[in-house]
């Protein structure tokens, strides 16, 4: 069955002289019997077992199992063939001290394959006489029941070959005989090698001897029994010196006659002993075998050992495979090992994992998931969206582009908030889903008034800024049916049902409950108690054209949380300003502009007659088409000298007759009078553009100016700008803002306005804002009887011809076909815009003339009250060929922004909106507004740049923890080297060993994840809340999602594999009975 072939082993110490264990030793084994290898300490008997079993490498030589040369073995194939042929059994025990002496013997079983049923282990178990320890620990035994566990284990297998290596060694004599029995029993039909010292037991045991000394077989020796010499049925002579009485024979006559015969040789006394215990040991000396046979020691013939001839399938070797379940079990049944210690390990890496987490959310910042859980957490109830063009620059970022081209690099440009239509409000519903409201405020920038209905605007006042400002958002249009999908509630009243009623909100009525309502002379400062007081009463709301009167029909409560936003309430005491406040000032700046908290609802309708009433006043340029207010819906590129790569754009355009017709003397051309305008041919507001001119080049213009009279200097008589637009600046009127008061003085205009307008008079004083706005505006723009800035006196003529004289000498000094006096090259390509911002066509321009300030165009002078508009591209209209004019629409774009209700509790919807607010259709965003997206603005480029430098310190986090861990791992699995010796001599392979240590591995790594993600989400959330909480900061900066989880569980399992890899890989590369004895 075995044989071994001129097998030498050396071993060489670290220090001192190499020792020779075995030297050119060859030997043949048969299938059965017992074999003891004998041999002082030193003499090669341990390190030729271990060779035979493959726990030990010859330097040279084979040794044949079944026919088959380990010379072609690999490690696998030795742990194999210790799996498929040998059982194990050890002067130490070598059991698994964490396993229960049933999971020791089962492992042997689970390693071939087999199914360790309880049966089976009882059966083993009474076998060795150990019925009931199954459940016990090793270190719960004796020596000698250790010494039986690790013979069940062998035997469990049912393995061909036993090799024991002085299972004796460590036992009384009594036990170490109880060994020998069972050993010698199942030599029977196995074959068992036995390395002992003890050459009585090998005398009385074996059925073979070899013995050693200095590496070199010395005896080979084999036992052979002599049949006793029968004198009669129960009487035998063993040799001519003793003889053999069976139990229970009757001697006969003829038998004492021939023992006295027997006797009468004998030199001595004769001793007939009857005590069995002294039998025992005189068969024992005389080597008396139980059928009464001599036996005898005769050296071993190698020829005469019979060797089977071996099929491959006879050699063929079972690989070991060891189930999940099972290998998790042993895996975890380790962990009860040094539990302080783990625990101590996972506490310091479930605090470097979650670190690691944590500053991982930071490094994974996602500016869309911010935006997402922001919304969720900030619980923001509207979702306001504004529409924005494109615009990009060129090459040389010195210069617009507003064409149609799709939107490629958002950093070469920006976007630019232009009015919407409802057509728009239509899309961003369809897309969405959310029912939209549009919201009108006049126009893109402006915010209606009530506060002139305010009774003491005051009382609202905050010395660090003021939550009640007197403004709306807008105008609302709406329905019952509307409204319901909100998602708000009546405190009192009722949605707007006729003309002229408007439903407020909570926010808006708060105004009036602490400054009072303005309503009639009877009672100026009328203060309401409760939201039902105040419906029915009436106020006035200033566009910016209009103002109207509305009454109030009911209250709706936006839940506008006021907690957040003390120190803007009335009366609030002056603190000094921190990022914080000016967070905040942000923030509640943005809520009250986009949402609900601030609008007007009323019926479906008002709207328009809003807007009727608007054109019917002729502050706009009735003259011209809108292509919409600050939409920049036309544009030209100009390709000529100076002015060669920049934009113009207009608001307003205008055909040819609606200029020549009232005033043809207002225009300059350049190249000769023109009845009709070619495609192409233009006719721009003169405006002199911001250009640098020399001092003797401006002081000469000026000297021009001063000399006709159309300049003075209102700081100084002299001249010290060297810029040419300050000039132009300084030669026309300008309003400034004045205070207000609740009593109204004489008008006194428009006399008193012309006098300040020509810097000789001072503003009249006293009005409110809406006053001055209304009446200077009147002045500058009405053609009734009062005149204004089309007929009013301006020195000795009408100011708007007063200027065009001007013109003309700034004209005559440059040249009329010079470059410099447009803000449009002389040529270029202008982009026309034909369906409200969303494309355009491409004409090539050419300016055929200047036209000066007319009264034809009158113009919405807005907030600022600056007459510089008026000469200067701005809201004047470009004039263009009859062509051109034809193919521009009319814009509907009225509306600011649009509302809807925003589900923050539903995660995907949200995700849908905030995906829309970054979708571009051709040069076109609709953007949601809210104090998450105005933080978000301001801060997404530092937390950008802040996510670079934390994915360094999660990185440093994770390294650390990482090391931690395998730390732990790597150093345990070297701690069980011996484990690991014990597991390969049993028969597992090193794939084996690896998934118990590494299961084990993974269940720590499993609760440090656990722990750790835990960790994560609850630190995230404690740190959001803070900042919410201490700086009202609105953003949800740290954002625990999968990739978190997964990079802790990813991370963990790599160290795992990596740690338990590493030391099994090392030390499974050592051989098993180094592992063991732990060299």
């Amino acid at each position: 069955m075995l044989e071994i072939r001129h097998v030498t082993k050396t071993y060489t110490p670290k220090h001192g002289v190499p020792v020779k264990a075995l030297n050119d030793v060859s030997l043949k084994f048969e299938d059965k019997g017992m074999v003891f290898i004998l041999g002082k300490s030193g003499s090669g008997k341990s390190t030729l077992l271990n060779v035979l079993g493959g726990l030990d490498r010859a330097d040279s030589g084979e040794f044949i199992i079944k026919g088959k040369s380990s010379n072609n073995f690999s490690q696998s194939d030795f742990d194999s063939y210790r799996n498929t042929f040998i059982g194990f059994i050890f002067q130490e025990y070598n059991i698994l001290p964490e396993f229960t002496v049933g999971a020791n013997i089962a492992l042997a079983m689970q390693l071939q394959g087999k199914k360790a049923t309880p049966e089976a282990l009882n059966a083993i178990l009474d076998e060795v006489d150990l019925t009931g320890y199954g459940n016990r620990k090793p270190n719960e035994l004796s020596g000698g029941q250790n010494q039986r566990v690790a013979i069940a284990r062998a035997l469990v297998k049912n393995p061909e070959m036993i090799m024991a290596d002085e299972p004796t060694g460590a036992l009384d004599s009594k036990t170490g005989k109880q060994v020998f029995d069972t050993l010698k029993k199942l030599s029977r039909d196995k074959l068992v090698l036995i390395v002992s010292h003890d050459r009585d037991f090998a005398e009385l045991y074996a059925d073979r001897i070899i013995e050693l000394k200095d590496g070199v077989v010395i005896s080979d020796v084999s036992k052979t029994s002599t049949n006793p010499a029968e004198f009669s049925e129960g009487v035998s002579a063993v040799d001519d010196k003793v003889l053999h009485i069976k139990k229970g024979y009757r001697l006969t006559p003829r038998d004492l006659n021939l023992i006295n015969a027997y006797i009468a040789k004998a030199d001595g006394d004769t001793i007939i002993s009857t005590d069995e215990k002294e039998n025992v040991e005189i068969k024992k000396v005389l080597k008396i075998n139980d059928n009464g046979g001599k036996d005898t020691f005769t050296d071993t013939n190698p020829d005469d050992v019979k060797m089977k001839n071996y099929t491959p399938q006879d050699s063929k070797l079972v690989r070991s495979h060891l189930p999940f379940r099972n290998s998790l079990r042993i895996g975890a049944s380790s962990l009860k090992v040094k539990p302080f210690r783990l625990i101590f390990t996972i506490l310091l890496c479930v605090v470097a994992f979650a670190m690691f987490g944590l500053t991982d959310t930071m490094a994974a910042y996602d500016k869309y998931t911010t935006y997402e859980h922001s919304i969720a957490d900030s619980k923001i109830n509207a979702a306001a969206f504004t529409k924005s063009r494109f615009r990009s620059y060129d090459d040389d970022y010195d210069a617009v582009v507003d064409d149609d081209a799709p939107v490629k690099d958002e950093k070469r440009g920006y976007f630019n908030e232009m009015l919407m239509g409802k057509d728009d409000a239509a899309k961003i519903e369809n897309e969405l889903g959310i029912h939209m409201l549009p919201v009108y405020s006049g126009s893109l920038w402006n915010s209606p008034s009530f506060r002139n209905s305010i009774a003491d605007n005051s009382a609202l006042s905050s010395e660090n800024g003021t939550l009640y400002n007197g403004n709306l958002a807008g105008l609302c249009e709406i329905t019952r049916a509307q409204f319901d999908q909100t998602g708000l509630m009546i405190v009192a009243g009722d949605v707007p049902k006729t003309a002229g009623e408007m439903m407020i909100t909570k926010v808006i009525y708060d105004h009036f409950a602490i400054a009072g309502l303005r309503t009639d002379v009877s009672d100026p400062k009328f203060k309401p108690t409760s939201p039902a007081a105040i419906v029915g009463k009436t106020i006035n709301v200033s566009l910016s054209t209009n103002e109207m009167t509305f009454r109030i029909c009911g209250v709706v409560d936006t839940e506008f949380d006021t907690t957040k936003y003390a120190d803007y309430l009335p009366g609030a005491q002056k603190k000094d300003a921190n990022i914080t406040d000016i967070i905040t000032t942000q923030e509640l700046e943005t809520r009250l502009r986009y949402g609900y908290h601030t609008l007007g609802f009323v019926v479906p309708g008002t709207v328009d007659m809003i807007e009727a009433s608007r054109n019917s006043v002729s502050y706009a340029p009735s003259n011209s088409k809108d292509v919409g207010s600050a939409n920049f819906n036309l544009s030209l590129e100009s390709n000529s000298g100076s002015n060669s790569g920049k934009y113009s754009n207009f608001n307003y355009v205008a055909n040819l007759s609606a200029l020549a017709g009232n005033d043809s003397e207002a225009i300059i051309w350049t190249n000769g009078a023109k009845s009709t305008l070619a495609e192409g041919e233009v006719i721009a507001p003169l405006y002199i553009p911001d250009i640098e001119a020399q001092s003797d080049c401006s002081q000469a213009l000026a000297d021009r100016l001063i000399a006709k009279g159309y300049y003075e200097s209102y700081e100084s008589d002299s001249i010290t700008s060297t810029r040419l637009s300050d000039l132009i600046w300084n030669m026309r009127p300008r309003a400034v803002k004045k205070g207000t008061a609740d009593d109204y003085p004489e008008k006194g205009y428009p006399d008193k306005f012309a006098e300040y307008a020509v810097g000789k008079g001072s503003m009249p004083s006293g009005l409110p804002d809406s006053e001055i706005a209304s009446y200077y505006r009147d002045w500058l723009a009405n053609t009734a009887k009062d005149g204004g800035y089309v007929r009013n006196a301006y020195g000795k003529q009408p100011g708007y011809r007063y200027e065009r004289q001007a013109l003309k000498v700034i004209v005559d000094y440059f040249g009329a076909n010079n470059d410099s006096i447009g803000t449009i090259g002389t040529s270029g390509t202008m982009y026309v815009s034909e369906n409200n911002g969303g494309s355009s066509r491409r004409v090539n321009y050419t300016v055929v003339g200047y036209y000066l300030p007319s009264p034809a165009f009158v113009v919405d002078y807005g907030s600022d009250y600056d007459l510089g508009t008026i000469a200067g591209g701005g809201n004047m209209p470009l004039i263009v060929s009859d062509e051109v004019y034809g193919t521009i629409s009319k814009s509907n774009a009225i509306y600011s922004f649009c509302v809807g209700r925003m589900p923050y509790d539903d995660a995907a919807a949200v995700r849908k909106i905030v995906k829309f607010n970054y979708t571009n259709f051709g040069r076109i965003r609709y953007e949601l507004n809210n104090e998450v997206s105005n933080m978000l603005e301001l801060m997404n480029n530092m937390v950008e740049t802040l996510s670079k430098v934390f994915l360094y310190v999660g990185i440093g986090f994770a390294v650390f923890a990482a090391l931690m861990l395998f730390n732990f791992i790597s150093v345990s699995i070297s701690y069980k080297k011996r484990e690991i010796g014990i597991l390969r001599a049993v028969g597992a392979r090193g794939a084996d060993v690896f998934g118990i240590f590494f299961n084990e591995s993974m269940i720590i790594t499993l609760i440090n994840w656990v722990l750790a993600s835990v960790a994560t989400v609850l630190g995230a959330s404690a740190i959001n809340n803070s900042l919410r909480g201490g700086t009202g900061f609105t953003l949800t900066l740290l954002n625990v999602g999968i990739r978190q989880f997964a990079l802790i569980l990813g991370v963990g399992v790599l160290v795992a594999f990596i740690s338990t890899f590493l030391p099994v890989l090392r030390i499974s590369r050592k051989r098993p009975i180094d592992a063991i004895r732990n060299r």
